[in-house]
């Protein structure tokens, strides 16, 4: 019998997962730099450049420095070399973008620093510097452990209130409904600018995440490390 339940509990958690993928309070607003690609919270379809802009433009997000406190970047890993990974870089390049475009003021940088040999922020703001970001414009968040503890220190230690989440289209839901959660105003943006091998792995390792995060964003713990209070703004 326990065997039983335990086993119907895991089946639900991944129903969960699958349709809170499609149903999260995502506001549909992404941009692929390359092809353009508007990704929503159950659909897909090609976009322009100008088709984005003037999209952006309709809901209030192209004023210049504002109203977004920050672009919030998600980590994706390192390379051997320790540079930032082909799937961070496109998180990277696109929030460049918006910020060249004046979404914000401010590039809030989150990853794993959790070892001294691992210093996964710190290959982040050294990619987005030699790209021409001024470091007054580079906020960096090293204890960035996983997506929950990125946007509950965005909002409880940089009192991030309105953001822009930069992440890949498949990551993206779990993301906003986490910043939303928390009482964040919170838009994504798609970094879907190539297509990576693995992607089926990825998702199945979503599907497990969403059912914990969806959790965690209803009991709301505080992220692994916390500290004193930094506004961004």
């Amino acid at each position: 019998m326990k065997r039983f339940l335990l086993t119907l509990i895991i089946a639900l958690l991944i129903i969960a997962g699958v349709a809170y993928g499609g149903s999260w309070m995502v506001i549909n607003e992404t941009k692929d730099l390359l092809a353009g690609g508007m990704v929503g919270d159950t659909y897909t379809e090609n976009i322009t450049l100008d088709d984005f802009k003037a999209q952006a433009e309709a809901s209030d997000l192209s004023l210049p420095n504002g109203p977004f406190d920050c672009i919030l970047v998600l980590g994706a890993g390192l390379n051997a070399q320790g540079k930032p990974s082909p799937m961070l870089e496109d998180r990277l390049d696109l929030a460049i973008y918006l910020y060249q475009q004046g979404y914000s003021s401010k590039l809030l940088l989150s990853g794993d620093n959790g070892t001294e040999y691992y210093d996964e922020v710190t290959a982040m703001r050294n990619y987005v510097l030699d790209q021409g970001v001024p470091d007054s414009a580079v906020v960096c968040d090293y204890a960035g452990f996983s997506t929950y503890d990125s946007m509950y220190r965005a909002q409880g230690i940089f009192c991030v209130e309105r953001a822009i989440v930069v992440t890949q289209g498949y990551h993206l839901s779990r993301a906003l409904f986490i910043g939303k959660a928390l009482d964040m105003d919170v838009y994504g943006a798609a970094a879907d600018q190539e297509t990576f091998n693995g992607q089926q792995a990825r998702d199945l390792r979503e599907i497990v995440a969403r059912d914990k995060d969806l959790i965690k964003s209803f009991i709301k713990p505080e992220a692994k490390i916390m500290g004193d209070k930094l506004p961004i703004k």
